[in-house]
């Protein structure tokens, strides 16, 4: 920051600058640009004693001189000259050289402290060539710039020219320009070098002159002057070219030197070679030449091929051509080798097929059969396998061979034959392609012999171990009954001829056969067959017994297999088939079948026997009294109803599935009925048994024809009969056909009626009996109901219900009730400040033994759930109804079902008056009463929380409100809430215009103090919230915790003990070590400043080792203290002692023992011990078990 600013006298050049504070400072002078002084600036430490301007020293700046400035510019065009060109300063006369400076970014130089005068500027570069170098200028009383500039008219341009790093000479460097220069290069040569007339470059067309690598391989431009410019490498010789990359290097040369990196490399040269098909034979065209897997070049039709961009070196140079082979060869190429050797190639293709149409076995792979060629020289001789086309090709030398395909013994096994076996082929210089070997297969013809015509039939020939074979298979239709087939093209081998007709039956239907692998000229004949009858084939859902009859008489009986069977019928003609079993089937029996017309027959099986019987003792004589059977089936319509009746009435029904059944007392019954489009029989079996006590029993046993898997239910039916058990589900199962499923047994049944008086229709009649769910019926429009037949052993409770009747039981008249219409009341509660409504009002109603207690719901809203009260009088039973309906946005409680009466009503709610509070109502028998009621909210509550200062609840604590003295309606108010769970309390009953202290009670003294104390509400018509209460707990426990400094092996020996300093007999706490930690700590005590002592105690014997038990004492104060001990006892050191000494000890020890821990147990046999132990040793001992013993 500038303090302060002074201008110099222009006659003598002083400066005053006054200080007004001590520090430090820099005094800075600013001259005109370009004028030097010197110093330029002085840093002051102005302290009022040792600095200059307190001693009175001047600081002067002395004046140096000007600054002479210049350029260095390039030629051309440009405004800007080169960097790093070092520029002299030189006296014209004396010629003594005064400063030197080097050109900056731009060409530009300064020279500083230039007094006036005339002077030399000279400048030089090591490599740059300069048109002008040297200018004189003149410096009078100001700063100087050169007028006449120093020009540089060319920068150097270097390169290098290499190969594998190393350098290479004689490589031609051709310089190009957009357009021509106003004055010719120097230090490189005008003439193009031989042979490069045809280099050139469309962007840059105007050739300059060019340079050739030196020895280093280094090229050099010495003098080029600022341009874009291009150099074209090139060398060409008789035999061999280079190749130079990059193949154009363009440059700009721009106010400095240039050096091109990496510059130019020689990355190969081309040779030439030949291939030929043999020794002075002829060339091979169109073969690809390979080094490294790449693709060098392709011999022409002269044979002759083009290394390209090769480096000196040995090469492995590859020749690949289709269906040839040429030896991979190893060449040398160097720029000495122009032409290379010729190459003769090895061998050619010698390629075939096989061909093979039929495979002899699934898994059969071409692949898998081998090719030999075999020649008189075995070097030549080799192996080939069959590509999965069936061609072959291998590389053959010239020679003479023989082709032999190789089959290996699974696959002649299977069939495969081979023509011709083997072939001879000679290779001379050209490729063989055209060899082929064939598949070879057989014929053979089979004999057949019929009964009648050979019509239908069918011959299956399967080949023997070849499963993956297909068969072949040849219908045979002729009008004799003896004709052969003829079957062609089949593998040789063994083979399975089968006969086969759907309908007929051989003397023998399979013949072994063999087919040779040797062609035949005709076709032998290898299998006979006879037919020896006609098959019955017949499918069958069960297992049945079947009679065949034929032209009258029965042929036999078979017992058939559910599933497929197949008989063999010898004669020609028609058969009768008869079954025989418990199943109903699908088609009309019995089946004839034709053999002239053979076909398949399927019996399934749609209906099975399902009996159920049903007996009772009792004999129905009233024609309305029916027995009758209901079955449900999960089948078709699923129910129906057969009616069984006793009495003649001469005619059959079967309508709407009621079948009703004429008959006497012994008889069978067969109807049939439609379900699902199907005719269904039903068969019913009426009898009379006679049990052991000669007591007759009706029996109606009734068979029904059931699907397999058809659930059925059967429940049977009386209007004075109960069925035990009432109902019986089972599932049909076709193998239990004829099996009796269930057993009813009926008993005589009683009925329950009774009637309301006055008569009422559609009364609730509610039948139960020992707990059960009970049934429910209505009374008819006289008021009568019944209901029956019910078990006669049970007792059943009767009660009747309707909305807005009491109904209650008539003595003496069982099943019989006597009917009350009830009355209604209607509660409308609503604001004084118009229809909005009021929740959380109690409305309580009474009257005799009548209550009800009801609350509006919390969001004032009305609701329509029902609610009852029962209230219980004897013998009666009525139902009270509560309804909230929504009317007007109001509160409505509708209570119906009431007594006439008088009732009492009152409505409350704190904080609230209601117009009329309360009430008595006259409730007239069946009429309604209606009471509205208003109202009036007259007090208010006030909002808050009780939390810790962390937040969390202090719940059940009380806040109180307590009004003050004035106004006179609040003295002595008080009013106060319960802190809930989530620390949130309201004080209700709050009066308008009274001022109260909020206050929290801690009467439980959890509290050390809560913040605030109190707080004062004035209560408005409002409620008031946000007053919160922050409680602070005491904190009355202190804590003790230490540690024991020993061995390991002693802390579980070691106890510490707290006792008060007034007691020490009665320990507080004790705590007990182990081993796993020498830590100890205590349970809380109060933190009451008493004076505590605390010790370690130790079981370690006394008479082993030496300790001291330390102590220490202090005062409960603060919450916690930490104490450290130290118990370090020690091994007694033992004297020797007589024998006799040594065998008292240990009795004596062991007494001792047993006494300290069986004191009690052994207090009153102490005097025994004693006498014991002054007597013999082993009776002591003897003494000591026992004790012990009773201490576990």
């Amino acid at each position: 920051m500038m303090k302060y600013q002074a201008e110099c006298a222009p006659n003598n050049g002083y400066f005053m600058v006054p200080f007004v504070e001590k520090g430090e400072f820099q005094l800075k002078i600013i001259p005109p640009k370009g004028w030097l002084f010197e110093p330029m600036s002085v840093d002051l430490n102005v302290d009022g004693i040792n600095d200059p301007c307190t001693k009175g020293k001047d600081i002067n700046f002395a004046f140096k001189g000007f600054t002479l400035s210049g350029k260095v510019l390039s030629s051309g065009p440009s405004a800007s000259g080169p960097e790093g060109v070092t520029v002299k300063l030189s006296d014209k006369s004396t010629k003594k050289l005064i400063s030197t400076t080097k050109t900056i970014d731009g060409g530009s130089f300064n020279f500083e402290g230039v007094s006036g005068g005339n002077y030399v500027i000279t400048a030089s570069h090591e490599t740059y060539t300069f048109k002008q170098h040297q200018t004189e200028v003149h410096v009078t009383t100001g700063n100087k710039v050169c007028a006449n500039e120093i020009v540089v008219s060319g920068y150097d341009v270097h390169g290098k020219v290499t190969a594998l790093n190393l350098p290479v000479t004689g490589v031609n460097l051709l310089l190009f320009a957009k357009e021509s220069l106003p004055e010719q290069l120097t230090g490189c040569l005008e003439k193009r070098p031989t042979g490069s007339d045809g280099v050139s470059n469309g962007e840059y067309p105007v050739y300059l002159c060019s340079v050739v690598s030196n020895a280093e391989g280094q090229y050099n431009f010495p003098s080029l002057p600022p341009a874009d410019y291009i150099i074209i490498p090139f060398h060409r010789g008789e035999h061999i070219q280079f190749d130079v990359e990059p193949r154009e290097l363009k440059f700009s040369v721009v106010n400095q030197r240039l050096i091109h990196q990496p510059g130019f490399k020689v990355t190969g040269f081309s040779v030439q070679g030949r291939v030929l098909d043999t020794v002075n034979g002829n060339p091979i065209e169109g073969a690809d030449v390979f080094i490294k897997a790449e693709k060098q070049d392709t011999t022409d039709k002269n044979g002759y091929y083009t290394l390209k961009h090769m480096n000196s070196g040995l090469y492995q140079v590859e020749f690949k051509k289709a269906d040839i082979n040429f030896p991979i060869t190893k060449l040398r190429v160097g720029p000495d080798t122009p032409i290379l050797p010729t190459i003769i190639a090895e061998s050619f293709s010698l390629c075939g097929r096989v061909s093979i149409s039929d495979s002899p076995t699934a898994n059969f792979a071409k692949s898998q059969i081998a090719v030999d060629v075999s020649s008189k020289d075995e070097s030549k001789s080799q192996k080939t396998h069959l590509k999965d086309d069936g061609s072959f090709c291998v590389m053959a030398k010239p020679g003479e061979y023989v082709i032999k395909p190789v089959l290996s013994k699974s696959m002649v096994d299977a069939g495969l034959s081979l023509l011709p076996s083997e072939t001879k082929v000679t290779i001379v210089n050209s490729p063989k392609r055209e060899i082929s070997f064939v598949q070879y297969r057989g014929s053979f013809v089979v004999q057949m012999s019929c009964i009648a015509a050979c019509k239908d039939a069918s011959v299956t020939v399967v080949a023997d171990g070849r499963p993956q074979r297909k068969p072949l298979t040849r219908k045979v239709s002729s009008k004799e009954n003896t004709t052969s087939v003829k079957f062609s093209d089949v593998l040789p081998g063994e083979y399975s001829v089968r006969v086969s007709h759907p309908n007929w039956c051989w003397g023998s239907e399979s013949e072994k056969i063999t087919v040779s692998s040797k062609p035949v000229k005709d076709a032998p004949r290898l299998a006979n067959f006879e037919q020896s009858g006609f098959a019955l084939v017949c499918t069958i859902s069960h297992d049945i017994g079947l009679e065949i009859h034929h032209a009258g008489e029965r042929v036999d009986v078979f017992s058939l297999k559910k599933g497929r069977n197949r008989l063999c019928l010898s004669q020609l003609g028609e058969y009768l088939l008869q079954p025989q079993s418990c199943h109903q089937f699908d088609v009309k029996t019995p089946l004839k079948y034709d053999t002239t017309h053979p076909k398949p027959i399927t019996l399934q099986a749609v209906a099975h026997q399902a009996l159920v019987t049903m007996e009772t003792s009792y004999l129905v004589q009233d024609a309305d009294h029916r027995v009758a059977m209901e079955i449900k089936t999960s089948k078709g319509n699923g129910k129906f109803l057969v009616i069984l009746d006793f009495i003649v009435i001469n005619d059959y029904l079967h309508s709407d599935k009621i079948v009703r059944l004429n008959s006497t007392r012994q008889s069978e019954i067969k109807f049939c009925y439609l379900n699902e489009g199907k005719s269904r029989w039903i068969f019913i079996t009426i009898s009379s048994e006679k049990t052991e006590n000669l007591t007759t029993t009706n029996v109606y046993k009734v068979t029904y024809w059931a699907g397999d898997g058809e659930k059925l239910e059967f429940a049977p039916k009386s209007d004075v009969l109960l069925f035990e058990p009432n109902t019986f589900t089972a599932t049909m199962k076709a193998g239990e056909c004829a099996k009796e499923l269930v057993r009813f047994k009926g008993i005589v049944g009683k009925f329950i009626e009774g009637q309301i008086s006055p008569p009422l229709p559609n009364i609730d009649i509610l039948i139960s009996s020992n707990g059960s769910e009970g049934i429910s019926i209505k009374t008819d429009q006289t008021g009568k109901y019944r209901y029956g037949p019910v078990h006669p052993d049970f007792e059943y409770k009767i009660s009747a219900s309707m909305e807005d009747y009491a109904l209650s039981p008539v003595l003496d008249k069982p099943g019989d009730f006597s009917a009350k219409k009830l009355s209604k009341m209607h509660f409308l509660v609503k604001m004084d400040s118009g229809e909005t409504p009021l929740a959380g009002v109690l409305l309580s109603i009474s009257g005799g033994s009548y209550r009800s207690n009801n609350l509006t719901e919390k969001d004032g809203r009305l609701t329509l759930s029902k609610l009852y009260v029962i209230p219980i009088f004897e013998s009666s039973y009525f139902w009270t109804t509560l309804r909230f309906l929504n009317f007007h946005q109001s509160l409505n409680f509708l209570i119906s079902g009431q007594y006439p009466g008088q009732y009492y009503f009152k409505a409350m709610m704190k904080e609230y008056q209601f117009d009329p509070s309360s009430k008595v109502i006259d409730v007239v028998e069946g009429k309604e009463t209606q009471l509205d009621i208003t109202g009036k909210r007259v007090a208010y509550s006030c909002y808050g929380s009780v939390t810790s200062l962390n937040g969390e609840a202090e719940p059940s604590s009380v806040v109180r409100a307590k009004a003050k003295e004035a106004p006179e309606h609040c003295k002595g108010h008080i009013e106060e809430a319960t802190v809930g769970n989530d620390g949130e309390y309201r004080v209700r009953g709050l009066r308008p215009g009274c001022h109260y202290d909020v206050t929290v009670r801690d009467s439980s003294e959890r509290f050390s103090r809560v913040a605030p104390e109190h707080v004062t509400l004035e209560t408005k018509e409002a409620d008031a919230h946000g007053f919160r209460f922050i409680a602070f707990r005491h904190m009355t426990g202190f804590e003790l915790s230490g540690r024991v400094v020993t061995e390991q092996d002693y802390l579980q020996h070691i106890k510490m003990v707290l006792y008060r300093s007034t007691d020490p007999s009665s320990p507080v706490h004790t705590v007990s070590l182990t081993r796993a930690s020498p830590f100890f700590h205590f349970p809380s005590v109060p933190r009451d400043e008493t004076e505590y002592v605390l010790r370690v105690e130790s079981t370690l014997a006394t008479s082993v080792y030496e300790y001291s038990t330390p102590g220490a004492s202090f005062f409960a104060q603060g919450p916690h203290k930490h104490i450290t001990f130290r118990f370090e006892p020690k091994l007694k050191s033992v004297e020797q002692e007589t024998p006799q000494a040594s065998l008292l000890t240990l009795p004596l020890t062991l007494i001792a023992v047993a006494l300290a821990y069986n004191y009690a147990q052994v207090f009153e046999f102490l005097q025994k011990v004693f006498s014991a132990l002054s007597g013999k040793l082993d009776n002591s001992e003897s003494n000591s078990r026992p004790q012990r013993k009773t201490r576990k």
